[in-house]
């Protein structure tokens, strides 16, 4: 935690640089930059912080307030999920850089990995073993910090170069189907599909075995 130096108070004050940290994003940013971007001397920024570090802290600290799980009720786990998928998403959107911090950075994992806890003791509760439910949120984490990591590194879209591919007439009518919403349209899929398939396993994993390993087969 920095100290306030003495002299003259400085223009802003630390919830305006951290606003102004996200909006630049992680991978731009710096005290210079920063400073410019707020029409202030790098000074300033340093009454409030003493380093790129502690500013990055704050940061990452800021954007999991943000994450702060709510749980109106036990028993929907899945909802939950969703609602916690789209909560990150949202949190990644208004952080360029955020994903990739998320995925690369040793202490935002160490952060994150508080909140998988909280999400995993629902999924336990409701039948889930650990594994499963550790392994049920990672998957859902990771799925949206890849789709965002991969929009901010405005990776080509292979689908848009086959709308007016005769060769190609199942992709062609995808594209024109999907349109401009082709990106928005995976992401809801991939997550209703993540979603689908974890409730039928937890449903699986509920029934009865009969015949498994070390078992009388029913009759």
């Amino acid at each position: 935690m920095s100290k306030k130096r003495g002299g003259r108070p400085a223009r802003v004050d630390r919830s305006d640089i951290v606003a102004k940290a996200r909006e630049l994003g992680l991978g731009r940013l710096s005290i210079r930059r920063l400073a410019r971007e707020l029409r202030v001397g790098a000074s300033t920024i340093y009454y409030h912080v003493d380093s790129l570090e502690e500013l990055r802290a704050l940061l990452r600290d800021d954007a999991l307030q943000e994450l702060q799980l709510a749980i109106d009720d036990p028993t929907l786990w899945d909802e939950t999920l969703i609602a916690s998928a789209w909560a990150l998403r949202r949190v990644l959107e208004a952080s360029p850089g955020l994903a990739v911090e998320a995925i690369s950075d040793t202490d935002w994992s160490d952060a994150i990995l508080d909140l998988h806890e909280r999400v995993c003791a629902l999924l336990v509760s409701n039948g889930f073993t650990a594994e499963d439910a550790y392994l049920s949120v990672r998957i859902v984490a990771e799925f949206v910090e890849g789709f965002i990591a991969r929009r901010e590194r405005d990776l080509h879209d292979p689908l848009a170069s086959s709308a007016r591919n005769p060769t190609r007439p199942i992709l062609a009518s995808a594209a024109h189907a999907l349109g401009r919403a082709a990106s928005e349209r995976r992401f809801e899929f991939g997550l209703e599909r993540i979603i689908s398939g974890l409730r039928i396993h937890r449903r699986k994993a509920a029934e009865p075995r009969v015949g498994g390993f070390g078992q009388t087969p029913a009759r």
